[in-house]
């Protein structure tokens, strides 16, 4: 009859902590990498960018169709929930490359979202939105971020006779702790 015996203690547990403690060294400093790496030409860790939280809104007068986008220089629009009820909202509205899309099917009256911004606040929002049956020019508004930080931004929108408002208003920031999950920067 064969008799099997376990090896002594600790003969085979010691190739298994070494592997563990040098996978656990790796997967530290990746992370570390990850939250301090500074990307298109920003000096700043993305640990110290803030994200910016913006309720974004426009209509007021008559029902108009929209269509344009906002973009942030120098970072990144992270996230959109839109505030629209209409049946078409959910497909008009989309992120994509940073960017935010807007392309109305209908004519509303009042329509909005809320974003997230990741940039350093010393950069600069851009809204270009324009009513889609109007003959008057594309309009393009610029506005820091570092000004929305305390302040709330409202300015008219589209052809004046047609009594359309944008405004902006911050609702929170913080500093970046998730800028694993969003970096503003690929």
């Amino acid at each position: 009859m064969l008799t099997i015996s376990a090896p002594p203690k600790g003969i085979r547990a010691q190739p298994a902590r070494k592997f563990l403690r040098r996978a656990l060294l790796v997967c530290v400093a990746l992370v570390s990498v990850g939250f301090v790496a500074p990307c298109n030409g920003d000096e700043r860790p993305r640990s110290e960018v803030p994200i910016l939280r913006l309720r974004v809104a426009w209509g007021g007068g008559e029902a108009t169709k929209w269509q344009g986008s906002l973009y942030v220089h120098r970072g990144r629009i992270i996230e959109k929930r839109s505030l629209g009820i209409e049946d078409d909202a959910p497909g008009s509205m989309w992120l994509d490359g940073g960017r935010l899309h807007v392309r109305q099917k209908t004519a509303r009256q009042y329509d909005g979202v809320d974003i997230a911004i990741v940039a350093p606040l010393e950069s600069t929002l851009v809204v270009a939105l324009h009513s889609v049956e109007s003959d008057s020019p594309k309009q393009t508004m610029e506005i820091k971020l570092s000004d929305l930080v305390t302040d709330r931004y409202s300015r008219e929108l589209g052809p004046a006779n047609l009594g359309n408002r944008l405004g902006l208003l911050p609702f929170v920031m913080a500093m970046n702790d998730r800028a694993q999950k969003y970096p503003f920067c690929d």
